[in-house]
């Protein structure tokens, strides 16, 4: 009762059952071991019943208690499916970066020359979600980075998720990687950091605009909490310049003249261009 399903296989020691559950099938031994399973499960519902009392069950605590036991599961479920987003948005974005050098690609893998001519292999799986290697001899690949991408911006899974991402930087540290990166949500990385910087570079998007909660007040003032005197926050960004449909670009001047005592904007050729970029400095 209010395990997830990964605790229930692997702390009960009941790993056999899984296979029935996820693909419903049932081995001879194991349909020998059913009865005893579900006589276990419907004693231990029967003492939770036993400890709440009968007088008091009604439609409403019913629910109460699928979210209670279901929850853990439900909750794992969404987080899984948030990292495989976050996952496939990196793979997107790192493809885009390195397209020029690409000489073979895949679901999972990357393969492209760097500048010295050498093979450099991009792999996407669990732990860590993204190895970069180079090649420096044939046959022989040098570990270079270990990337632990952690989607999602629920602050109660935040300290999990960044210790699961501790965890795999240390085992790659042993496998011999050099450089250890963790992708986090922009907001959660500000309210952590405590150090400074001479520059702050925004460029988010999702489609064709940035992540509204990278563009409040709030963000704005954690970002200027951890630029350096006389640094900068450089933010790319759309917006339609003409009277009338110019809310999005005087919005965010005004809201960055909020925190900023410095903003300026430069614009591309076109003065109606949506493509522009705002320039602030805490002095």
């Amino acid at each position: 009762m209010g395990y997830s399903q990964k605790e229930f296989y692997q702390k009960s020691r009941l790993a056999r059952f899984e296979r029935m559950e996820i693909k419903g099938e049932l081995t001879d031994r194991l349909q020998d071991q059913l009865e005893e399973l579900c006589r276990a499960l419907i004693q231990r519902a029967s003492e939770m019943l036993n400890e709440i009392g009968f007088h008091k069950l009604t439609l409403e605590l019913f629910d109460d208690l699928c979210l209670l036991t279901l929850g853990p599961q439900l909750r794992g479920s969404l987080n899984t499916r948030i990292g495989r987003i976050a996952n496939q948005a990196v793979f997107e974005i790192i493809k885009q970066i390195v397209a020029h050098a690409v000489q073979t690609t895949s679901a999972s893998r990357l393969e492209l020359l760097n500048a010295s001519g050498r093979k450099v292999i991009i792999a996407f799986s669990a732990d860590p979600d993204i190895s970069i290697f180079e090649e420096i001899s044939a046959g022989t690949l040098n570990e270079v980075i270990a990337i632990e991408i952690k989607g999602g911006a629920d602050k109660s899974n935040i300290w999990n998720r960044l210790g699961e991402a501790e965890k795999s930087h240390q085992s790659a540290k042993q496998r011999g990687f050099g450089e250890f990166w963790t992708i986090d949500d922009g907001r959660h990385f500000l309210n952590r950091c405590q150090k400074q910087y001479d520059a702050v570079v925004l460029d988010a998007f999702l489609g064709d605009s940035s992540p509204s909660h990278l563009m409040t007040r709030e963000a704005f003032s954690s970002m200027h909490h951890v630029l350096r005197p006389g640094g900068a926050l450089v933010i790319n960004s759309f917006g339609d310049l003409r009277p009338g449909r110019d809310f999005f670009t005087t919005s965010l001047n005004q809201t960055l003249k909020s925190v900023f005592r410095a903003v300026r904007m430069h614009t591309c050729a076109d003065p109606f261009t949506t493509a522009g970029q705002f320039i602030t400095s805490p002095q």
